[in-house]
């Protein structure tokens, strides 16, 4: 399936194939399809890190976050026929993201709940990401957009994909499961960031 091409201001992702109103249901496949590339990479990511038995260290944190959130963006900007930008800005902000979570692990009592926040910032970054520098919009709202993508995303990962971290144990990882509990974590995200919903105004009295 193609991926829909740049509107005027780079913005066909959100806008090739709606109807005269209603949502633009090929949008909806390619955030899909983005979900299932990025699980994949967060799977393999799981793989290198249980077969290689590796330990915690933030530098590993950081690369893992680097390369995670480069796949997201590479899929977002490929959404937008500007794969290259998107891979660069993803790059960024898996460094950002990865470096907030070791921020939040810092707050007395927040522990527990660093991954989840990292996991919002990270999302709001992509807003930020998508907005004006992959689809030239105003701040804002792009920002609004990565807020939505944080809670959808973050309830998927919270109630779905935060398990596979419950009793890690490298000897015994089904990776069939993790695929799919990533694809549900990102879905939400990657739809709040490229749906777009359009309304047709039907005027009346010959006007």
């Amino acid at each position: 399936m193609p991926w829909p091409k740049k509107g005027a201001k780079g913005g066909g992702a959100a806008r090739r194939g709606a109807g005269p109103g209603g949502l633009d249901m090929q949008v909806i496949v390619v955030a899909v399809v983005a979900s299932l590339f990025v699980a994949a990479v967060a799977t393999a990511a799981d793989w290198v890190w249980a077969s290689q038995l590796l330990r915690h260290k933030v530098l590993y944190g950081v690369v893992h976050g680097a390369g995670l959130c480069g796949a997201m963006g590479l899929a977002l900007g490929a959404a937008h026929r500007r794969p290259f930008t998107g891979l660069a800005g993803g790059l960024i902000a898996g460094v950002l993201a990865a470096a907030s979570y070791y921020g939040f692990v810092f707050i007395p009592g927040f522990r527990r709940y660093a991954i989840l926040a990292a996991w919002a910032v990270l999302w709001i970054l992509f807003g930020y990401l998508e907005g004006p520098f992959l689809r030239g919009a105003k701040v804002g709202g792009a920002i609004a957009r990565g807020v939505v993508a944080a809670a959808a995303s973050g309830a998927a990962f919270y109630y779905v994909t935060a398990v596979n971290w419950l009793g890690w144990n490298p000897q015994r990882i089904d990776y069939v499961e993790h695929f799919w509990r990533w694809g549900v974590a990102f879905l939400p995200g990657f739809i709040a960031l490229l749906v777009t919903v359009s309304v047709q105004v039907r005027r009346t009295g010959g006007r």
